[in-house]
């Protein structure tokens, strides 16, 4: 592991952001899933301890009419990743679909999302390679039905399958070059089935990854080792710009509660760039060089080293880095 100076790694970096996120609705989803906040709170799982974050009346979908705004200034920046997440399921989004339309059209160089796979039919798996998306990260969790139900809490393991298989027959077929990560997230449960999900998926998914488990900022109990001793300066204050379901920017993504928000782009004089350099996230970044975790979602949350060599860029760059002309 090579040593480096904490903070923005590059001059680019600096000046915008690497990975802008869009979380696009807030407790929206269709799932339940034993290891994600939203799916605690509709097993009635979690407690109303949260500063009232899982109050029905607060979902929400992220604004359409925003969007253009956002993608616009990304696609002047060419080493921005726009990632479209959620507090939920992206696809449940009215205008995904539009969006990922749009921000390739505007000239995003790089435009990628999660999904459960779920809503992910032939149909709407063909509307969504024709956007020209670059890449979809398929949420699977589980080699067999019965540790599907487990995590989940439905009974969509097989649909799941079958349109992930499509996907990929969809994209080789028509010769998208959309790639096609399977994931899943590495837990106890999880580890009789991962050498099993490994060699599947590695046979049809251009990459298969399986997540650090993490807490979302105290939302779920830890595993593993929680030595704070370990921790560093969170590579998230350099790497990610955080936009919430209301288009407000967090200064992390695990804080769904919007405790600690550095601006807001529903603002017109407000834009990525100015938030991005503002001096409230100076200080938040200043304040974690210093040894301090000032934000409430920080909690129990470990930003260790290694964080520095697995956020989503990294990701992204290993992957798109196989070969600079990947073609099928």
């Amino acid at each position: 592991m090579k040593d480096f100076s904490y903070g923005f790694q590059t001059s680019e970096e600096q000046e915008f952001p690497v990975v802008v996120q869009i979380a696009l609705e807030h407790y929206i989803c269709n799932s339940n899933c034993l290891k994600c906040p939203v799916g605690l709170s509709r097993r009635g799982q979690m407690g109303q301890d949260k500063t009232g974050e899982f109050d029905p009346r607060k979902k929400a979908f992220f604004p359409w009419k925003l969007f253009p705004k956002i993608a616009d200034e990304i696609a002047k920046y060419p080493w921005s990743i726009l990632r479209f997440h959620g507090r939920g399921e992206p696809l449940m989004h009215p205008h995904y679909i539009d969006m990922a339309k749009y921000a390739k059209k505007a000239g995003v160089k790089r435009v990628t999302s999660f999904t459960n796979v779920i809503l992910l039919d032939d149909t709407y798996a063909r509307n969504l390679l024709d956007t020209g998306i670059d890449l979809l990260e398929l949420s699977i969790d589980a080699a067999s039905e019965k540790l599907y139900q487990q995590f989940r809490g439905t009974n969509y393991f097989q649909t799941v399958v079958k349109n992930a298989i499509n996907l990929i027959r969809l994209r080789n077929s028509g010769g998208y070059q959309t790639r096609i990560i399977v994931s899943a997230v590495d837990c106890p449960e999880f580890q009789e089935e991962k050498e099993t999900f490994l060699n599947y998926w590695n046979k049809l998914a251009d990459m298969t990854i399986v997540r650090p488990y993490h807490t979302y900022g105290g939302r779920l109990a830890p595993i593993g080792d929680q030595d704070r001793s370990k921790v560093v300066p969170c590579a998230q204050l350099w790497t990610r710009f955080s936009i919430n379901p209301w288009g407000q920017v967090n200064a992390c993504f695990n804080d769904w509660a919007d405790h600690d928000l550095v601006g807001d782009l529903n603002d017109p004089d407000q834009t990525i760039a100015r938030i991005w350099q503002n001096d409230k996230f100076q200080a938040i970044r200043q304040s974690s060089l210093d040894g301090h975790a000032d934000l409430a979602c920080c909690g129990i949350c470990l930003a260790t080293k290694e964080s520095w060599f697995s956020s989503y860029q990294v990701l992204i760059d290993k992957l798109f880095a196989k070969d600079p002309n990947w073609t099928l």
